[in-house]
């Protein structure tokens, strides 16, 4: 049992970000048209028992405690919890259970003044405010219909045994139906979720290597074009790679490409970004160095995975690599467009040098 809820909880971890987001946004609607419907219950059950020659609904002030707390929570799920993510699936969980508590009181204590329907219909619609694998949620809501029940049993002495029973099942299928379509509910956003994310993955990711693509290396450096800390970038040519898609096939070719890219992978932190620009061009941005001694560090280790030899029956092809390193200068709103055309010329110088070598652009030219 233990090993099935963790596997039903990971199956959500996977998306929590998307999770908090969801829930944010989904508890702040539903606070705020719980706040409106409260108002207006208000507002329209003391004018329909003014219309009944009673001057006030006592359930009033029941009311406007729960309009009240409506206002708050919409408050904190508007502006408080938007920066303080992580507590806000506990709080919608306390919101759901305050709602329902609330309402529970005033059925029990004015049945009179509160629409049974309405009171269900605003239970139901917290099962669409959260997203999980139906546990929590049930566990949430379970006890509340529990103690109402004991309560309404010691309350009215003289129901009978029938009385109890249906009043016990019609709250055990109000807590079926919630749980089961918060159930179903998030089974459905867990797939919006996972296309999500996968079509993501497909707009920002080489398909035969995994790394980032061309449009996800720009976001990624536009995203320190502001910074003043020192950064670098790589931009990589194989050598030879021409003659090995044409002397052993494409197949070799796209084994070599797999082959670098895993290299590529163990050399820079997850922190660093490694992208494959298209046939044998790979580009790599290192965000927030303390010194240019560190890139040239990460480029000799690069260099050391070379050459790397492929073999088909008694023909051998052995690939090296064509280094260009650019510095960003500072704040640069063109900073991968500046760094990437630096960083190309010198890897085209390091091409006429000899290739498989390093090379640095700077203002003065070029330095090994």
């Amino acid at each position: 049992m233990k090993i099935l809820l963790e596997k039903l909880s990971s199956k959500y971890d996977e998306y929590k970000d998307d999770i908090l987001n969801y829930t944010i946004i989904s508890q702040k609607t539903f606070s705020f048209y719980l706040f409106l419907f409260f108002v207006l219950y208000i507002i329209l059950t003391n004018i329909i028992e003014y219309v009944d020659g009673n001057k006030f609904n006592p359930a009033t002030w029941l009311c406007v405690l729960e309009a009240i707390i409506s206002l708050v929570a919409y408050l904190l799920f508007k502006y408080y919890f938007i920066s303080h993510k992580k507590f806000a699936i506990f709080m919608a969980y306390i919101n759901i259970m305050q709602t329902i508590i609330l309402l529970d009181a005033h059925f029990l204590l004015y049945s009179r003044y509160i629409s049974f329907m309405a009171a269900n219909c605003i239970i139901m619609a917290t099962a669409l405010t959260t997203i999980s694998c139906g546990i929590p949620y049930f566990f949430c809501i379970a006890p509340i219909f529990t103690i109402d029940t004991i309560i309404y049993f010691y309350t009215f002495n003289n129901l009978s045994l029938r009385d109890i029973l249906v009043y016990a099942m019609d709250n055990i299928f109000i807590v079926l139906f919630a749980v089961g379509i918060h159930m179903y509910f998030s089974t459905i956003k867990y797939e919006d979720f996972k296309l999500k994310h996968k079509l993501l993955y497909l707009s920002q990711n080489d398909s035969l290597t995994g790394l980032l693509n061309r449009n996800a290396v720009e976001k990624f450096v536009e995203d320190y074009s502001k910074s003043k800390n020192l950064s670098a970038m790589f931009i990589l040519d194989i050598d030879n790679f021409k003659l090995l898609n044409d002397t052993l096939g494409h197949i070799k070719g796209d084994e070599a490409l797999i082959d670098i890219s895993k290299n590529l992978k163990e050399i820079f932190s997850n922190k660093e970004c490694v992208a494959r620009l298209g046939g044998d061009e790979f580009v790599i941005f290192i965000p927030s160095i303390e010194n240019k001694e560190y890139s040239i560090e990460k480029a000799r280790k690069i260099l050391n995975t070379f050459p790397m030899d492929y073999k088909n029956d008694n023909i051998t092809i052995s690939l090296g690599c064509s280094i260009g390193i650019a510095f960003s200068k500072g704040p640069d709103h063109n900073l991968y467009d500046n760094l990437y055309k630096n960083a190309d010329n010198a890897m085209y110088q390091v091409k006429k040098a000899g290739k498989n070598k390093i090379k640095i652009y700077n203002e003065t030219g070029y330095i090994e």
